[in-house]
């Protein structure tokens, strides 16, 4: 039988890090961002989102700026530009998502882990059999934003248009602390693949 397995957490908890320990020990790692990078690489979708929001979403080559589309569709004053970007993506991530998890139950695939971003306001939060919080300090996750070349305003403002954390970690079943080494987070998430898989 095939665990599926939600991963929640602030921007920057270390959610990817933690899925793909997952994946190095044989987990299903369905990730929606990554999904959402390869439908945004279609030409299709490049044309329908200049149709949107204009062409200042493209560089001087054609392809997608990404900055400035955030720039358009992050922030509490952006629900609408927000909510008309998922209309054009999200069909296209959902069948991408839909396939992978039936191809791991049809293989029996021991643990699927999904990585939704707003997870728990998707129709995924049904599927999922238990729901992990990765927890980590604002100044921790502050760090890792910064090596992605983020400001701490551009934290904020892209949190502000999320549930709040606590919301998070009182809907999960599971919590993992993510605050110390690489090695650390791969014992922790031993631990939890042994008590999901093995029993």
């Amino acid at each position: 039988m095939t665990t599926v397995l939600g991963v929640i957490g602030g921007i920057g908890s270390g959610k990817s890090a933690v899925s793909r320990a997952f994946a190095r020990l044989g987990a299903v790692v369905l990730d929606a961002d990554a999904l959402a990078h390869e439908v945004l690489a279609r030409p299709e979708t490049r044309r329908a989102l200049v149709e949107a929001f204009g062409a200042g979403i493209v560089d001087g080559g054609g392809a997608l700026d990404r900055g400035a589309l955030a720039a358009r569709v992050f922030g509490p004053e952006r629900t609408a530009e927000r909510n008309r970007l998922n209309e054009i993506v999200h069909p296209a991530v959902r069948r991408e998502l839909d396939a992978g998890l039936e191809a791991a139950r049809r293989e029996a695939a021991p643990l699927v882990i999904l990585d939704v971003p707003l997870l728990l306001e998707s129709p995924y939060r049904e599927v999922c059999d238990r729901i992990l919080f990765v927890k980590a300090g604002l100044e921790h996750r502050r760090r890792r934003v910064r090596a992605r070349g983020w400001t701490d305003q551009e934290l904020e403002r892209r949190e502000s248009s999320q549930s709040p954390l606590a919301d998070k970690e009182s809907a999960a079943q599971l919590v993992l602390v993510n605050e110390g080494d690489l090695h650390q987070l791969e014992s922790e998430v031993k631990k939890l693949y042994d008590a999901l898989v093995v029993g």
